[in-house]
């Protein structure tokens, strides 16, 4: 089972958290990334099969993370 709406909200917050300790008022990707292990490893629930075949949840947060393409922005016509 994956995370409940209540570990988006707390992936948000710690993500903001850590972006405020270190002295930023915007969170980055790399914030988010950082944060998102701790805070929804314990939130997953694995199949049995998967516990059989030693994967872990944290492995199934690290794999989602690295997967996962950092958004940027499309430079518009006329910017350089």
């Amino acid at each position: 089972l994956g995370a409940s709406p209540r570990a988006s909200i707390a992936l948000f917050r710690t993500s903001q958290a850590l972006a405020a300790v270190s002295g930023r008022a915007f969170v980055q990707p790399d914030d988010v990334k950082r944060v998102a292990g701790p805070v929804l490893v314990h939130r997953l629930i694995l199949r049995p099969e998967s516990r059989l075949r030693t994967i872990t949840a944290a492995a199934v947060v690290e794999d989602i993370v690295s997967e996962v393409q950092v958004p940027v922005l499309a430079s518009e016509p006329g910017w350089s």
